[in-house]
């Protein structure tokens, strides 16, 4: 017995990769000459680069086309909910 223990995980859901596309949102940005920066985690479906997206909060409803998608600073094509950063 020592004074650290290891700290439990917090408990969070199973990505399920199947099912529409839901992205979890920690944090927006601008990039000037860029546009808004969206940074967050894929909670379930997929998706893919230049795919539609639909922003929903409360009464409001935004469309537009994903430019980029960069996991852990590295650009990738498409990305589904539970793909490990490093695949």
């Amino acid at each position: 017995m020592g004074l650290f223990r290891r700290a439990e995980k917090a408990w969070q859901p199973t990505p399920a990769a199947t099912g529409p596309f839901r992205f979890e949102i920690d944090d927006v940005f601008v990039i000037t000459f860029r546009g808004p920066v969206f940074t967050g985690r894929v909670t379930s479906g997929s998706i893919v680069q230049g795919g539609p997206v639909v922003l929903e909060r409360e009464a409001v409803t935004l469309s537009g086309v994903l430019k980029e998608i960069n996991v852990r600073r590295r650009r990738r094509e498409s990305t589904t909910a539970g793909t490990r950063p490093d695949s």
